[in-house]
């Protein structure tokens, strides 16, 4: 199994392709949105103490946005009361000294959503994982 290091901590990627979007090849990686919830929550509670913030981690709509998104900066501004955006910054910069091999880039969007581009060693890993494997049979 491949893994990945987040804070010193070695978590099981389980890389698997697992879907085709519609919008061309749109690979969901198993276990990557648990691994980046994890990330973002140790981001959350380090920065700001709250450990128990109610975020999404999603595939974008726009392929270009990235491989995955969070709402956690919009999520925590209405707690804090504080502009998203500048939430959003202080993430971004504990999220890049603390992301790992799997991520090679971590960026803001709009109002304050953070958007995370997964390396192409993680889709590579993925689809290794699956080859020579039979789907679909019982």
């Amino acid at each position: 199994m491949n893994s990945v290091i987040l804070s010193g901590e070695r978590l099981g990627l389980g890389a698997r392709v697992s879907s085709l979007g519609n919008n061309g090849f749109s690979a969901r990686i198993l276990g990557m949105k648990e691994i980046l919830s994890k990330l973002v929550a140790e981001a959350l509670n380090e920065l700001f103490g709250i450990a128990d913030a109610s975020f999404v981690i999603e595939h974008p709509k726009d392929m270009s946005h990235g491989d995955y998104a969070t709402n956690s900066a919009l999520v925590v501004a209405k707690q804090l009361d504080k502009n998203p955006k500048e939430i959003a910054e202080q993430l971004v910069a504990y999220l890049n000294e603390h992301k790992g091999d799997a991520i090679s880039a971590i960026s803001i969007a709009g109002p304050g959503f953070i958007n995370f581009t997964l390396t192409r060693d993680v889709f590579v890993k993925g689809l290794q994982n699956v080859q020579g494997k039979e789907w679909g049979s019982t």
